[in-house]
């Protein structure tokens, strides 16, 4: 398939069957054929961010582009946020979701990310606070990629949070 449509959505399959090195690669061509590519930019940047052994700089490579080349939208500051908590950036991670979320009312996983970061600087209460307005926006964990599910899961339990709200 030549298709770009097809190909992000074989991309996207592939990662959410955890087969990195394919949607890496179908990723890879999408961008090989349309270097500005931002969906495929951001979705790739994500990958590396948050598979095992991932190239975390190329990461951060790869969503700096999608930002340089799109501006700030949400999305694309969510991922960063992602790629920088990969590298252990908290605060980095922080500023980047308190602006994503600033800018779009569709953020319930924004603050799911944010209560990672703000655990990851060990601000317990404001990591409360970002969980608890996750949920209260309805986030549940099928909202989420299952690659996350796990650290969904431990932020709960990290928390103190009731886990019977898990499954949507």
């Amino acid at each position: 398939p030549n298709s770009v449509r097809m190909l992000m959505q074989l991309a996207a399959l592939r990662d959410y069957q955890r087969q990195d090195v394919e949607a890496e690669n179908v990723y890879k061509q999408i961008l090989s054929a349309d270097p500005n590519n931002v969906l495929a930019n951001n979705n790739l940047a994500w990958l590396l961010a948050m598979r095992e052994g991932g190239n975390r700089q190329k990461a951060l490579e790869l969503i700096e582009a999608a930002i340089k080349y799109r501006g700030p939208v949400a999305e694309f500051l969510d991922t960063r946020a992602t790629v920088h908590m990969s590298l252990g950036k908290a605060k980095a991670a922080i500023t980047d979701l308190k602006e994503a979320i600033s800018a779009t009312e569709d953020n319930k996983n924004m603050y799911f990310n944010l209560a990672q970061a703000y655990l990851m600087a060990d601000d317990f209460s404001e990591a409360k606070r970002a969980l608890a307005m996750a949920q209260q926006l309805g986030l549940t964990e099928t909202d989420l990629h299952p690659r996350e599910w796990e650290a969904y899961r431990n932020l709960l339990r990290r928390l103190g949070f009731d886990d019977s709200s898990r499954k949507g």
